[in-house]
């Protein structure tokens, strides 16, 4: 005798759920605390946090947590906006932001002082980017 497994199937409300901005905000704060970490072990650590291009200028917990916030929630918001009128830009726009998060690791390397503050601002966006790919993309129903 064949058993048969019913599955439930995906409802509506989840199958497009829409974005959810607690969950992209608790992302986007968790990238904040994982980034001031990776600034405040790097410090201690003996990097400069100098950044020589355009022109010199220091890091500081500020600076991280302002170049952390301000992009994910501007492309947030603009996501959220896209989102409403056209679901499936969420997964395209989660899948660009981790990509160029990724390769953007590369960017600190050729821009800092010394190669510990450029490992540790290239950390830095790959966390920004995990939590943007987290925060924006749809949940599995």
């Amino acid at each position: 005798m064949t058993e048969t497994v019913l599955t439930p199937a995906a409802s509506p409300a989840t199958a497009h759920r829409p974005f959810s901005p607690t969950a992209f905000s608790i992302s986007v704060a968790t990238a904040v605390i994982l980034n001031v970490a990776v600034f405040l072990i790097a410090s201690a650590g003996g990097a400069s946090m100098i950044i020589e291009q355009p022109s010199e200028s220091t890091l500081n917990v500020g600076i991280v947590i302002a170049a952390t916030l301000v992009p994910l929630a501007l492309a947030g918001l603009v996501t959220w906006f896209l989102a409403r009128r056209r679901p499936v830009l969420r997964t395209v726009l989660a899948w660009v932001g981790l990509a160029v998060a990724l390769v953007s690791f590369a960017s600190p390397l050729f821009v800092s002082a010394d190669l510990a503050t450029g490992l540790a601002l290239g950390a830095m966006h790959v966390i920004a980017g995990l939590a943007w790919f987290v925060g924006v993309r749809k949940p599995r129903a």
